[in-house]
C-alpha cells in the first residue's frame, strides 16, 4: 500500500495480468486505466497490516468485493462473492509492477479517447469477457 502498513506476499506468478478501462477501475486507481493480476487467495500471504472490506455492484452488475489498507485506502485486490479462491490484486500494490505485462485489455468501450489509440496489439473487450480462458491461454504463452 502506499503509506507501507499492508505488505503480501504471492506464493507463486499470477494467472493472468490484463488492463481494465472501467470507469471504476479508472476512478479507483485516479488514473486511465487498472492493472489486474489473478492469483489463487491460497497463494496470498498477508505479512503486514490490516485490510478492510466493502462491497460494490461493477459495471457488469456483479458485486465486487474491494480489499484495502486499513490506514491509507490503497487497494489491494478484488474478490466476488462465493468465489474465495481467486482474488484480483491491484498492480499498483505489487512491489516489482515492471514484471506485470498484459495480455488483454476489457471494457474499452469505456477507455479514455487518448488511450483507445494506444490500444494495438493486444485484444480488446469492449466489456469485460464471460469467458477468460483466451485471456489466460494468451498470458501463458506470453510468458
Amino acid at each position: 500500500c502506499q503509506c507501507g502498513s499492508v505488505r503480501y506476499e504471492l506464493g507463486t506468478d499470477p494467472i493472468v495480468v490484463y488492463t481494465c478501462h472501467c470507469s471504476d477501475c479508472q476512478q479507483q486507481s485516479s488514473s486511465a486505466f487498472g492493472m489486474s493480476a489473478w492469483v489463487a487467495s491460497t497463494d496470498f500471504f498477508l505479512v503486514s497490516g490490516k485490510l478492510r472490506r466493502w462491497s460494490m455492484v461493477a459495471g457488469s452488475g456483479r458485486i465486487k468485493i474491494c480489499s484495502f489498507c486499513a490506514l491509507c485506502g490503497s487497494r489491494i485486490h478484488h474478490g466476488a462473492p462465493g468465489r474465495d479462491d481467486m482474488y484480483s490484486i491491484k498492480g499498483g500494490s505489487l512491489d516489482d509492477r515492471a514484471q506485470l505485462r498484459p495480455a488483454a485489455h476489457i471494457w474499452v468501450r469505456s477507455a479514455q479517447p487518448w488511450v483507445r489509440r494506444m490500444l494495438v496489439g493486444l485484444p480488446c473487450y469492449e466489456t469485460e469477457p464471460e469467458d477468460f480462458g483466451e485471456i489466460i491461454d494468451r498470458y501463458r504463452s506470453m510468458r
